[in-house]
């Protein structure tokens, strides 16, 4: 745990020491100087509209966690450790779906800029039918295949059989996760 720990946090300071210096020596338009930044109200007022529903959607989600393993820890770690293992599994399920989602969206706003009503609607229903037909797919695979998908994580047979569950409750949200 302390190697995959240590691996993680070297990663992303490798990664942000490399993103520094292309700031400060390659970018032409981007920069690290506070001085230099200049942002708009209407723009600070578009970004925070985003992001403040995207940061307490992130933060109920830790929060959702949190109260799920306290629940679960009365059942034993095994209990803790499957439930982690099956959201960890549904949640690269899910990925795929938003993926496909923010895919979608810059085509999506190409055509509502147009203001092409018609090509819009085309769009949004062609991409939602991929999507979901997608999900449901998947979800049927997690279904079917759920002790598979544990074991690639952990073989103890507990933790399979409680995971494989879990993974199959979990997995229902998957074909809602990318509309």
């Amino acid at each position: 745990a302390a190697g995959s720990a240590l691996a993680t946090v070297t990663s992303a300071v490798i990664g942000d020491i490399l993103m520094i210096y292309y700031l400060r020596t390659k970018s032409k338009k981007l920069t690290t100087s506070i001085h230099e930044t200049k942002i708009g109200w209407k723009l600070q007022f578009e970004i925070y509209a985003i992001g403040i529903p995207a940061s307490v959607t992130n933060i109920m989600a830790t929060f959702a966690v949190a109260l799920t393993n306290r629940y679960l820890i009365v059942h034993g770690a095994d209990s803790v450790a499957a439930m982690g293992i099956a959201m960890k599994a549904n949640m690269i399920i899910n990925m795929v779906m938003v993926g496909f989602a923010f895919g979608a969206q810059p085509l999506i706003g190409y055509v509502y800029g147009a203001k092409d009503e018609q090509r819009f609607n085309k769009v949004v229903k062609f991409d939602i039918q991929v999507v979901a037909s997608l999900a449901f797919m998947l979800t049927i695979i997690l279904f079917i295949f759920a002790p598979q998908v544990i074991r690639i994580f952990m073989n103890d047979p507990q933790i399979v059989k409680e995971g494989a569950l879990m993974l199959r409750w979990l997995s229902v949200s998957t074909t809602l996760a990318g509309i």
